[in-house]
């Protein structure tokens, strides 16, 4: 994504929020944005117990499922409640997430 173009015109300071299909593009995220939501790899669809997720497909596994914070940005990775090519989930739930955001004053 060409994150300059998306934040271009937000005033600087301004609390953003950057939504994107994959969380991959976190480690390209400008500093700025408050928050990145994305999705994409429903957290890997399956868990199997002492290995894990075998088949995430994203090129930062790290970035699977959950809140990622790293060099001061957050993201969160939903899982969702769809499946893809594949319809099933094993030990892995669908999720709805609601995030509330609240005002912090500076000072």
């Amino acid at each position: 994504p060409d994150f300059a173009a998306a934040l271009d015109g937000a005033p600087a300071g301004a609390n953003t929020i950057v939504i994107s299909h994959s969380p991959d593009p976190f480690v390209d995220m400008p500093h700025g944005p408050a928050l990145m939501l994305a999705g994409h790899g429903h957290c890997g669809q399956v868990t199997i117990p002492l290995i894990g997720r075998p088949i995430v497909p994203l090129v930062n596994k790290r970035f699977a499922c959950g809140l990622i914070q790293e060099h001061g940005e957050q993201m969160y990775v939903t899982a969702g409640i769809g499946t893809s090519m594949i319809p099933v989930r094993f030990l892995n739930p669908p999720e709805i997430v609601l995030i509330t955001l609240r005002y912090a004053d500076a000072n």
